[in-house]
């Protein structure tokens, strides 16, 4: 049997790790501290796909992405050069948890236990929230497109997710009056001032616009066939996009203070309910 004394002391352990848990991720979730996601070491990464491929601090990045006075067009070209240059294109294996891909537990132990228990959308994470990921500063073709489509859609900007065959980038309306769409490619920093039904129409236009960002002629050939009309997918938003994980990654960092919170009600309750009994 255990003891009277061992289980208060168990209890009293108890409430003050989940004190301490509870204190640490409020206090992080409304603020008053972080801790980043950027590894330093991605600047100098070997694996990553193109030279250079990251140049941008993230304090670089949100100076960059800050709305000014100036045409929608003009912020859409500098937003899509800021999300190129401030992200690598690195999803290796041997980096899940040097660049954190797999989300840490100091950052939300929801998430780092669900890289365990369904690693296949989990271990190699991709943020539905543009901030955590220009945090960490590495992803996909599919990351910088959630990041566009939710700071333009902050902005005012409407912008939307498009899904090509192998490729993931946005759109974005530059001209409302006339109803002018772009086409957003931030991971290989190309922007195609065309609609994506007009490219549908026409895939070739894109190759001249891939090859003048300095990608060979192979290179540009092939995106003339991955923007071909066949698969495409629009998506009117980020939470569309992603479904279900988008709910689960937003829940997850409310869970993260009230999980402990709820655990310590009872233990805390019955504390009190001892400390009561010990006056009579």
């Amino acid at each position: 049997m255990v003891g009277k004394h061992t289980r208060q002391r168990v209890a009293h352990t108890a409430i003050v790790v989940l004190s301490i848990v509870w204190g640490y991720f409020f206090c992080k979730g409304l603020g008053v501290f972080s801790v980043s996601l950027r590894n330093p070491d991605i600047y100098s990464e070997r694996g990553t796909n193109f030279k250079e491929d990251i140049t941008l601090t993230e304090e670089e990045v949100y100076r960059l992405i800050v709305k000014r006075d100036e045409p929608d067009s003009a912020y859409v070209l500098r937003l899509n050069s800021a999300v190129n240059k401030g992200l690598a294109h690195y999803w290796r294996d041997e980096g899940i948890d040097k660049y954190h891909m797999r989300v840490p537990i100091y950052e939300n132990y929801v998430l780092y236990f669900l890289s365990y228990i369904y690693p296949g959308p989990y271990r190699k994470y991709e943020f539905y929230d543009y901030r955590k990921a220009i945090n960490r500063g590495i992803g996909m073709c599919s990351q910088c497109a959630i990041i566009l489509s939710q700071i333009l859609n902050e902005k005012g900007i409407p912008c939307k997710i498009v899904g090509l065959g192998g490729h993931v980038v946005a759109m974005a309306q530059v001209d409302r009056r006339n109803d002018r769409w772009w086409v957003l490619d931030a991971d290989l920093g190309v922007v195609i001032k065309h609609s994506i039904a007009e490219i549908e129409r026409h895939p070739a236009i894109v190759g001249p616009c891939y090859a003048a960002q300095g990608y060979d002629a192979q290179t540009a050939n092939d995106m003339v066939r991955v923007y071909g009309k066949e698969d495409n997918v629009i998506w009117e938003s980020v939470a569309e996009y992603s479904g279900v994980k988008y709910y689960i990654e937003r829940g997850s960092y409310i869970a993260l203070w009230g999980i402990p919170l709820v655990a310590l009600l009872p233990l805390v309750w019955g504390e009190i309910q001892h400390f009561q009994k010990a006056l009579r």
